[in-house]
């Protein structure tokens, strides 16, 4: 009987343990075989040993103590899906595009074929860039894969106002857009294959307006954009934190295997 009870007792603990690994995901489980000893000629009854996997055991060790003890990298070790990722990356190049277009035909004639030529492109590019953001916000509402925050509550706090104003801004320059083409009386022309028309009338005194907000919401957007990838790269070279890991397309494995 008491050779069960302690039997009993041994592999309710393995079980304990097994289910705290399983519970550490993405963590690899390490194997982990129960080994009992039954009494010594004295009587005695010995501790349990247990063998292990010693490079998963240890990896998920350090990998646990360092999250407990406050290592940013451990916990921001993890991407973003390859929805986000790609949304993410077409945006910025859709803007940084855009942006580069509009400044490059203010140093042309204005009347000039290539400057009507990256107006026509501007323009389909702009349509692009609302459907490109119609998809990111659903996808970041409905899809989308939330990581935990890193860094100290103050940086967490900037992170979270400069996405939201960049998320504001774009919503804004990409609907003056609109609102500039429409009040010169065009429609707005998709590389030549459909067009939209206004869905409402657009006076010739708001494509000031317009122009304004487009002009100045641009650049708003451009210099955010700017600090935004700024503190990327203070996250990554400075503070070593695997922030922007989460967002690259390719990644590099930590330990390649040699050849």
């Amino acid at each position: 009987m008491n050779q069960l009870m302690v039997l009993a007792t041994y592999i309710l603990i393995y079980n304990d343990i097994e289910t705290i690994f399983e519970a550490m995901h993405p963590f690899k489980k390490p194997a982990v075989t129960l080994r009992i000893h039954t009494p010594d000629e004295n009587g005695l009854k010995t501790l349990p040993s247990f063998q292990r996997d010693e490079t998963a055991m240890d990896q998920s060790t350090r990998r646990i103590a360092r999250i407990a003890g406050g290592d940013s990298a451990a916990r921001s070790d993890d991407r973003y899906g390859y929805g986000d990722i790609a949304l993410h990356w077409l945006t910025a190049l859709l803007v940084v595009t855009q942006f580069s277009l509009a400044e490059i035909w203010g140093f042309l004639p204005s009347h000039s074929a290539s400057v009507h030529f990256m107006q026509f492109v501007h323009v389909s590019l702009g349509m692009s860039l609302a459907a490109v953001l119609v998809v990111r916000l659903i996808w970041r509402v409905g899809f989308g894969r939330r990581l935990p925050h890193v860094g100290p509550r103050l940086m967490v706090l900037a992170a979270n106002i400069t996405h939201y104003l960049l998320y504001g801004l774009l919503i804004l320059v990409v609907a003056a857009g609109f609102g500039k083409v429409w009040g010169r009386g065009h429609d707005a022309n998709f590389f030549g294959l459909f067009s939209i028309a206004s869905p409402f009338g657009v006076s010739a005194a708001w494509r000031h307006v317009f122009n304004t907000a487009h002009v100045w919401g641009a650049w708003a957007m451009i210099c955010l954009a700017a600090a935004h990838a700024a503190a990327a790269l203070f996250h990554h070279y400075c503070l070593r934190d695997g922030v922007l890991r989460r967002m690259l397309p390719l990644r590099r494995p930590r330990n390649p295997r040699p050849s």
